[in-house]
Order: C-alpha cells, then structure tokens, then sequence
C-alpha cells in the first residue's frame, strides 16, 4: 500500500545529492539545464527523470529509485550496463506497478542520480522497458531522452587503461531487440533465478550467450592456482552440461586441465589457442567456424561452450563473430548484448576488432558504409594496438580475481546451493513464484 508521496521500491534511500554534474565536470560545454526535467514515457502515467532528490510540487505522485539496489560491479574502470537478471527485474517490476489497482490513481516517476555512471544504467533500464513492454524500437526509445543525451557516458570495457571504444545505451538497446528477436532473451519465460545461479563464481560462472547454441564459461581448472578461490573441474561442469544439452567445449587458453575428462563424459573437445587479450588471427577465425558450422550441421549436436581464462574476451570475440555471421547482426549491437547477457565481455582492441570483421560477414548497407569509412589500428588506444597482437599478461587473471571478488559482494550472506535449477537454458524457462513475487528488485 501506498503509504507516501515520496516512497521508494524496497524504501532504499537515495543519496545522490553530492553526486550532481560529475561527467558535466569534465565535459563543461555540455548543457545542463536538463536535470531535474522529467521525460514522459507513457502519457500522464509514466516519467522518468535525473535529480538529486524526488522531483517536487506533484500530486498523486509516486517515485522510486533503484540506484542503490541494482548495482553494477566493475572489473576495473566499467560501470555498465546491468545485467540480464537485472534488467528483467526491472521491466518486471515496473511492469506490475502500473497494473497495480492501489497505484491507478497515481503518476509514477522513475527517478536517479545525475553521476554519470548512474544516469547510464537508469535510462538503460528505462529504455528497456519501452523495448519489452511498449513495444518501442531501440531508435524510438533513445528519442525519449533527447534532452538528457549529451549527458550519456558511453560505457566501456572491462580491461585496464583507456578505452578509445564507445558502447551507447542505443547499442545495448538495439543489442537487446536482436536477443528478443532471435528469442536469445524472452521475457515471459526468463528465467531470472538460473541466470544468478549459474552466473556466480561458485557456481561455474556460465552465461548463454546465444541460448541452445553457445554458452561463455570460466576456464575450469585441475586445480586452483596461488590465490584462486574458485574454479570447476571438467567433471563439475560435465553435470551441468548435461542438463544444458552441451556436447562440445572449445579451449582458447593454455591448458589448465586434462581435457579427456570432458571426453569421458560424452562432451568432445577442442583447442584453438590464441594469446589472452588479443585479436584472434584469419586461421583461428576460419578454424572456429568450420567447427562450429560442422557440429550445428549435425542433427541432435547440442550447445558448444566456449572458454578462455575467464570466458570474457576471446571468448566473447570469437562467438561475436559466429552471430554477425549466422545472425547477421552487426558489431556494435551484438557487443551490446553480451556485455549485458556476460558483463565485461569483450575487451580493448577485440572491440575494434569485431567493427573491422563486420563487413566480412553483415551484409547490408550499414556494414559496407562504416567498411568504407576504414576503420584502421589508429583508432585504438596506443595501448590497445599493441595488445591486439602482443596481447596482455596476466589478463585472464586479474578478470577472475575480479569476478570472485564481485561474486562475493554481489552475493553476500547468501549461502551456496547445492541444489541447481531443474531447467537447462534459463532463456527458454519460467518460475512462477518469480512472476509472483512482491515487489522487489
């Protein structure tokens, strides 16, 4: 029941009032006469809007902020955007509120921080909405925030250094509509429990990327190296693959375990090594393909999961360039979708990679534009140009040690559990008591 004008969903305070005009600081010739103007998403219903503090002098009013309840935990400098379970917990949410009786009478405001990092995910959450529930374009939902635009910070990868590569809210908006189109992503059928299951480091860290096709996975190990609190043995993964329908793994990094234990098990195995953090060379590419395309060919093959060190970058890389093919889904829109499907994957210059391979594979005006505009190595970072070939040491573990670390604080005081979902791909199941549950993100 509605008990105030100014309460908040799971009534988390806001603290944001110190916070205001950050990216603003370093970017003055910006303008910003936008905060504090709320934007109507649905007329006289809906708004959405960035401020230190509720917006004021509203009558039958209801406001709520998530800033401090959904959180992105970052690998280095990355703030976004938010996952998959996320995101559907908030479309969810949001959803039920406005079919809520108690809430008829009242205007709903979506309300958030103006720091940067904060305005990002807010307004990527929003557009989402208008992607799944108003049936909105990713063009149409991107035009609502028009007056908030120039306060945007792209969001970035998940390496060390600077990062010459922008992923947009749009990216990752239009990354979302080819994941519902592809029905890589289903909203009445997610399974949001599963995916926080299987994403947590204790248990596997695995995400689909492209559901019953391609799952992205920590490398499993024999054993854990000096300072590595998690990893799975191959046999540990074996289980979970036969609930997935998994029948091939494919190895990009050096070899941490003895890969006749996935054999063993009915799940055939793979090596295409290529240095961590680096651009994968023609041979790797073409290798990749003709393995993948041969094993879908099959009848009953089942899903490939591919892994590195932390199943991130050349991991993501080389499953990018499968979808842009397969899917013909560009770039920019496909990094977009993963990075929220497996947040950090894709990194330094395998982004700049991907906008290269795109012509090669897209096939549409679009892609042969941005061919003839020449994207050349000059427009990575000097870092990023040599990691391309060099790669970068030590990548894969600093990847890890980060995601135990978020593990750990994402999931705190919860305990682990031994007993896994009974479903297999987590796009293509439902839980009833999620469609039930309160309101609570």
């Amino acid at each position: 029941m509605l008990k105030s004008r100014h309460e908040t969903i799971n009534t988390t305070p806001t603290k944001a009032s110190h916070l205001i005009n950050v990216y603003n600081h370093d970017s003055p010739q910006k303008s910003t006469n936008c905060f504090g103007t709320p934007i109507e998403i649905i007329p006289n219903k809906l708004f959405w809007v960035s401020d230190s503090k509720p917006p004021q002098n509203y009558s039958s009013a209801y406001f709520f902020c998530i800033d401090n309840d959904l959180q992105y935990f970052p690998f280095n400098q990355d703030f976004g955007p938010l996952n998959l379970a996320m995101m559907h917990r908030y479309v969810r949410e949001l959803a039920r509120l406005l079919q809520e009786d108690s809430y008829k009478q009242y205007k709903i405001f979506h309300y958030c921080s103006s720091k940067p990092e904060k305005l990002a995910n807010s307004a990527f959450l929003m557009g989402a909405f208008m992607v799944i529930i108003l049936k909105m374009s990713p063009q149409e939902a991107f035009e609502k925030f028009k007056l908030y635009q120039n306060q945007f910070k792209p969001f970035r990868d998940a390496s060390k250094g600077e990062c010459y590569y922008e992923c947009t809210i749009l990216h990752c908006l239009q990354g979302l509509e080819q994941g519902i189109k592809h029905n890589w992503y289903n909203f009445k059928t997610f399974n949001v429990k599963e995916y926080e299951f299987y994403e947590r480091v204790d248990n596997g860290d695995l995400n689909w990327i492209i559901p019953g096709k391609f799952v992205a996975f920590m490398g499993p190990i024999d054993k854990r190296e000096e300072n590595q609190r998690s990893g799975f043995t191959p046999e540990e993964y074996c289980d979970i693959f036969k609930l997935w329908n998994v029948k091939k793994v494919i190895r990009l990094n050096e070899a941490k375990y003895d890969r006749t234990k996935f054999i063993k098990n009915g799940v055939s195995h793979t090596d295409l090594f290529f240095v961590d953090g680096s651009n994968p060379s023609d041979e790797i590419v073409d290798e990749f393909m003709n393995i993948c395309e041969r094993h879908f060919q099959t009848p009953n093959s089942g899903a490939i999961s591919v892994h590195c060190k932390a199943g991130l970058g050349r991991t993501g890389t080389l499953i990018g360039l499968y979808a842009m093919k397969h899917y013909q889904i560009p770039a920019e829109q496909f990094i977009g979708w993963i990075r929220i499907a497996r947040p950090g994957s894709v990194l330094g210059p395998q982004q700049f990679f991907l906008l290269q391979k795109e012509s090669d594979y897209v096939r549409n005006n679009h892609s042969l534009y941005k061919k003839s505009m020449s994207l050349k190595m000059e427009d990575m970072s000097p870092i990023d140009r040599l990691k391309s070939v060099k790669g970068e040491a030590f990548q894969g573990n600093y990847l890890v040690s980060a995601k135990e670390r978020n593990s750990e604080k994402k999931y705190r005081g919860q305990h682990t559990s031994n007993s896994r979902p009974s479903r297999g791909s987590y796009a293509n199941s439902t839980s009833k008591a999620d469609l039930r549950a309160n309101l609570n993100f």
